[in-house]
Order: C-alpha cells, then sequence, then structure tokens
C-alpha cells in the first residue's frame, strides 16, 4: 500500500511538473511571436527608408547624365558628316568676314 501512495505522488509530481514546464513553453512562445512582431515591424521601417532613398527624384543622378552623354555621342557619330561640313563653312564665314573688320 506504501508503494501504492508512493507511485501516487510520483505520478502527481509528474503531471505537475508537467504543467510548469507547459507553463514556460507557452510563456516563451509569447515572448519569441512579440520579438518576431518587432524585428518584422523594424524591418518594415528600414525597408521603408531604404525605398525612400532609392525612390528620391532630388537632383540629378550620374547614371542620367552618363545616358545624356551617350546619346549626344551617339549623335555626334551618327551625323559627324554633317557636322564637320557645317563647322567648316562657319570658319569659312569667320575667316572671310574678319578681314572687313
Amino acid at each position: 500500500m506504501k508503494e501504492l501512495n508512493g507511485e501516487s505522488k510520483r505520478k502527481k509530481a509528474v503531471r505537475e511538473m508537467k504543467v510548469q514546464v507547459e507553463k514556460q513553453a507557452n510563456r516563451l512562445l509569447q515572448k519569441l511571436k512579440a520579438l518576431t512582431e518587432r524585428s518584422a515591424t523594424w524591418a518594415e521601417s528600414k525597408r521603408g527608408l531604404v525605398m525612400e532613398k532609392l525612390c528620391c527624384n532630388q537632383g540629378i543622378s550620374t547614371i542620367e547624365i552618363i545616358l545624356i552623354l551617350v546619346v549626344l555621342i551617339a549623335l555626334i557619330i551618327i551625323f559627324r558628316d554633317r557636322l564637320m561640313v557645317l563647322i567648316n563653312s562657319i570658319f569659312d564665314t569667320i575667316t572671310s568676314e574678319s578681314g572687313s573688320v
């Protein structure tokens, strides 16, 4: 009989320990969820700042200047012959009329 009482006390103690462990596990899970939500909110705010910096339209960026230069160089290459004729005629006019001044 004493053995049964001792065994039932052990079972009761084990049940109580299981309940305590489950309570601790639930508390830890709640803390983990709270931390996860906070870190997700923090990440969202940081992502918003990065997107704001990337989408900022103030001033001319280096890429825009490079693209404009590429287009200008391409136009000069395409119309090189016509530009040379125009520039030569302008210089001829300047040279011929500079003697009359």
